[in-house]
């Protein structure tokens, strides 16, 4: 039996969508009354569903002078658009006074700051729909030492401008999620967000802020300020921001929800494996240590004592959140012999972590998981790192990053969790191969492109 996240209420906003002709007429509208009045402004409401509220609705014919807190220098975006600027002290930067699909540059100051002390905290966000929300946390390495930190090769220390591609491109129509306001967490603290701390990471001793909490935090509150009527709440990230949002997923929620807000949540490209496995403890001990990361206001406070004492690790901080929303749709989505990531687990293991080792242990965790009615898991063969942010997205099979054979493509299994129709189920578990039962006893299979039972489809019984 098909397992729906909630009952077939013709309350639920999923049950009201616009008929798409009407929908494409409105946009039609829309477009005509952006391309005449572009260098004014624009209303709220751009995609014209049901979510709109009639004076969302009335906007749409009404125009805004642009906003005056975006003054000072216009940072050059990742594809070629200029960006505005706002600095939060200067006011409270309101997603309204945004225009339609400009980047803009948030500086929200405070206790916010980055590894280089010389570059200032900014997110970034491009006003779409104001009832669909995406939540990105962004990549972008990870160091947990002072080795890591001054070698500069494991994490970034200022934010980064890289490209709105992949679920982030709001002009691809393959993205599921191209007309959503979209949010960025920008990156540059190497700690996943979890940071709250002071080390002396610098060549003589200098200290070093790590400060990930306290920026993922900023943009958490403004962006509840910035929406009183989400129906759509997707949370993302790639890599480090995969760990990140593991970690977040559950304030996040917690925050941002509204009464009947569709939840849906995509971790792609870092499960959170720790190896080596037998010595988890140490290892996760040694993280907490090095960015202070018990202290999070990201972690739920029945989660402390066991973090405290090196036993907490990232994917039972995740499990906790698919407990808590289970009306939320979690999901992961894995290279299965993900050369970066086995890259950082052999610095943390202190050796070479194996493609076999690595995706049995990826197999475990997911089938951990998978006992969570409420998340699912999409498998590709092959050594790639990241999906969502990439072009790969519209391409990626469980074949291969550049697709293959007659399983679902990538794009179109995220879309499945964007349905407006209450009656169609979740995207299943997807992987392809031959089928092997993963144990803990059993030895690693070789070669790595097979699949456990519990990953395919609806997978065993739970």
């Amino acid at each position: 039996p098909v397992s729906l996240p909630f009952r077939p209420d013709l309350s639920h906003p999923d049950t009201h969508c616009t008929p798409p002709s009407v929908m494409a007429l409105r946009r039609s509208v829309l477009a005509t009354i952006l391309a005449a009045t572009a260098h004014k402004g624009a209303g709220s409401c751009v995609d014209g569903d049901a979510g709109c509220s009639a004076a969302d609705e009335q906007s749409l014919v009404q125009i805004r002078p642009h906003s005056m807190l975006f003054d000072g220098p216009h940072p050059h975006g990742a594809e070629g658009m200029d960006s505005k600027t706002c600095k939060m002290e200067s006011g409270d930067c309101p997603l309204q006074r945004m225009l339609l699909g400009e980047i803009n540059h948030v500086f929200p100051g405070g206790g916010t700051a980055c590894l280089d002390p010389s570059k200032p905290y900014f997110f970034q966000v491009r006003r779409g729909s104001p009832s669909k929300l995406l939540y990105w946390f962004d990549d972008g390495g990870i160091c947990a030492n002072k080795e890591m930190f001054l070698s500069k090769q494991f994490c970034t220390t200022e934010p980064w401008l890289t490209e709105w591609s992949g679920v982030l491109n709001h002009s691809d129509a393959r993205n599921p999620y191209h007309d959503y306001t979209m949010v960025r967490v920008s990156y540059c603290s190497g700690d996943s967000f979890f940071g709250n701390i002071t080390q002396k990471w610098g060549p003589n001793g200098e200290e070093v802020n790590i400060s990930g909490s306290a920026n993922a935090e900023a943009v958490l509150e403004w962006t509840r300020a910035q929406s009183p009527a989400l129906r759509t709440l997707v949370i993302a990230g790639s890599s480090a921001g995969s760990i990140a949002l593991q970690g977040w997923a559950n304030r996040v929620i917690d925050r941002l929800q509204k009464e009947r807000t569709r939840i849906i949540v995509h971790a792609d490209s870092f499960p959170g494996l720790l190896f080596p496995v037998g010595q988890i403890n140490l290892v996760t001990f040694a993280l907490h240590q090095a960015w202070g990361s018990c202290s999070s206001i990201a972690l739920p406070s029945e989660l402390k004592v066991a973090c405290e004492t090196g036993r907490l690790t990232i994917d039972e901080v995740f499990r906790s959140a698919m407990r808590a929303h289970p009306h939320a749709h979690f999901s992961m989505i894995n290279s299965k012999v993900d050369t970066e990531q086995m890259r950082y687990s052999s610095v943390l293991a202190g050796r070479e972590v194996m493609p076999t080792e690595f995706y049995k242990e990826t197999t475990l965790l997911l089938k951990a998981f998978v006992q969570e009615p409420n998340f699912r898991s999409y498998l590709v063969d092959g050594e790639f790192h990241t999906f969502l942010r990439m072009q790969e997205l519209f391409t990626a099979t469980p074949l291969g990053a550049a697709g293959g054979g007659n399983g679902t493509v990538l794009s179109k299994w995220l879309g499945g969790f964007a349905t407006c129709q209450w009656h169609m189920p979740v995207p299943e578990n997807t992987c392809e191969g031959r089928q092997v039962n993963v144990t803990e006893a059993g030895d690693p299979e070789s070669p790595a492109d097979y699949c456990d039972p519990a990953l395919v489809g609806e997978g065993e019984a739970r």
